[in-house]
Order: structure tokens, then sequence, then C-alpha cells
């Protein structure tokens, strides 16, 4: 599997684990993935960071439209 598939697969695995966590633990979650993504960021080669970009640009996107305290105010 190439750098691209591989953080495609790491991208899907991370949003299922986070969108099972209680609402406050998914913040907690997104703060440490984005300290943690610079770190790693840097150590990529262009492929990877390129791949590494839309894998963190579609975690974010996906973020914003599974908020759960969004939905519960919109559905309350």
């Amino acid at each position: 599997m190439d750098k691209k598939g591989e953080i495609l697969a790491l991208r899907c695995m991370l949003e299922a684990v986070i969108a099972v966590l209680p609402p406050a633990e998914q913040k907690r979650v997104w703060q440490r993935f984005r300290r943690n993504a610079a770190l790693l960021y840097h150590h990529l080669d262009a492929i990877g960071q390129d791949a590494f970009e839309r894998a963190a640009i579609s975690l974010a996107a996906s973020r914003m439209t599974h908020r759960p305290d969004k939905q519960d105010r919109a559905l309350g």
C-alpha cells in the first residue's frame, strides 16, 4: 500500500473511533490531533504531506458535519 493509501486508511479508522466518543472527549481528541499532526507533518515527504493534508481536511469537514452538540440543539 502506498503512503496515500495508508494515510487514507488511518483517516477512516480515526474518524470511526472519534465518532463513538462522547462529545467532550471528541473535543480533546481534536486538540491532541492538531498538536501531534504538527509534529508528524514535517517528517513526511511531499507525497506524504499531500496525503496528510487531504486526510486532515477531510476529517475536519467530517467533524463539522457530524457534531453531536449542534445536532442535539437542532433536534431539541
